[in-house]
């Protein structure tokens, strides 16, 4: 688990799964979190809802 702010984690999350940076992929609202799969190397999912 890495814990940091949202901005970090949108750029985090674009440079592992190869997009590009992009307002877009800026969490919805705050409390939000993705999910990586290390193993295989790709996203799991994108932003949602921690409380979801």
């Amino acid at each position: 688990m890495i814990v940091g702010h949202g901005g970090v984690g949108t750029l985090l999350m674009c440079h592992l799964a190869g997009f590009e940076v992009a307002r877009a992929r800026d969490q919805p609202l705050g409390g939000c979190h993705w999910a990586w799969n290390t193993t295989d190397q790709e996203l799991l999912h994108d932003w949602r809802r921690i409380d979801a």
